[in-house]
């Protein structure tokens, strides 16, 4: 078959998979033999200084199909062009001996009251590189300059990591933009929306064979990254799986973009306090993230944080015995833009 029939093909799968993005043309690539896809529940391992305990915890019942490390943009690139993946390396190597498999999140902002940006970066040439606003800290991603220094990060990553049958998915760390704080001066929200969708872009082409996935919460041009995102066959993610928590991102367009592409949510502490103690309970919140719309979400992976908040929530008494009984249920079916793409293997 000609690459122009394959072009052909393709483009009629994607428009049967409801994935049009007015005004661009869809990657014509046909991805084979397809994308890894071991959908289920993960334990987050955070920054993975403790990984082996997240291990144990999801090698106890086959309801848990892996982890997920959260890496900072700081750690993995500590010079220009000078990336260190030893940790991403030695945790693959755990959960491949484990069989289980691994998610990570490239962090390009701190909750932390510590700097976000790689050091070259917090020059003049990159506007400063960052944006300080109390204790967070977002790199400064608007600017044309610092996105194609992630894009080069992803380049790398994918590369190194993308043919490893282990390494399931990497995640864009949440979207939200503090629009008061340092080196904003160029800020406005189109040229946001313009460069997270080149590393969305950068992401899906350096990933042919792993899912992505895009934190969608609180950032603009929401529905217009959600059909970018289908549009490249990536999924969408975001912190706070809560049936209560309303964003102008959450449920609406995820339950638009159910089982057509990938989906994901984390279910993280302090939040999930919050949630039980507003009136919802483990069953309320796994069910909402699993059951198909209206009344959930179709979620593909939740990631699960363990909190052990006595009169509250437990992961070992609370969390991890319902997922257990519910047999780890889990939307599993090859989302439309993927199986258009090769499918799942």
């Amino acid at each position: 078959m000609s690459k122009f029939r394959l072009a052909g093909v393709f483009l009629c799968l994607l428009a049967a998979s409801g994935c049009s993005e007015p005004g661009s043309k869809p990657d014509a690539v046909i991805h084979s033999p397809g994308y890894k896809w071991h959908p289920g529940h993960y334990l987050n391992a955070y920054w993975g200084k403790y990984i082996s305990v997240q291990i144990r915890q999801a090698q106890s019942s086959p309801a848990f199909k892996g982890i997920s490390v959260i890496h900072g943009w700081w750690d993995l690139e500590k010079d220009k062009d000078q990336y260190d993946f030893s940790a991403i390396d030695r945790e693959l190597e755990a959960v491949q001996s484990a069989g289980l498999q691994l998610i990570i999140q490239v962090a390009d902002r701190s909750f932390k009251d510590q700097d976000c940006a790689p050091a070259y970066l917090r020059t003049p040439a990159f506007g400063g590189g960052q944006s300080r606003v109390g204790k967070k800290c977002t790199v400064l991603r608007h600017n044309p300059a610092v996105q194609d220094r992630l894009i080069a990060l992803y380049q790398a990553l994918g590369q190194r990591y993308d043919s490893h049958p282990n390494f399931e998915a990497v995640m864009m760390e949440e979207d939200s933009m503090e629009k008061k704080g340092t080196n904003l001066d160029g800020y406005s929200d189109r040229a946001y929306i313009d460069q997270s969708k080149r590393g969305m872009s950068a992401l899906a082409q350096a990933f042919p064979h792993t899912v992505v996935f895009k934190w969608l919460n609180w950032g603009p041009g929401i529905p217009e990254l959600f059909a970018h995102a289908c549009s490249l066959g990536i999924g969408v993610g975001a912190p706070d799986l809560d049936p209560k928590l309303k964003t102008w991102a959450y449920p609406a367009p995820w339950q638009q973009y159910a089982h057509k592409i990938p989906l994901e949510m984390s279910v993280q502490d302090p939040r999930v306090q919050k949630t039980v103690l507003n009136g919802s309970d483990v069953r309320a919140i796994f069910d909402f993230g699993t059951s198909d719309p209206p009344s959930g979400l179709a979620l593909n992976y939740i990631v699960w944080d363990q909190p052990e908040k006595p009169g509250v929530i437990s992961f070992q008494n609370d969390i991890k015995p319902y997922i257990v009984q519910r047999d780890g249920f889990i939307q599993r079916a090859c989302p439309a833009v993927l199986a258009s793409r090769g499918g799942c293997r």
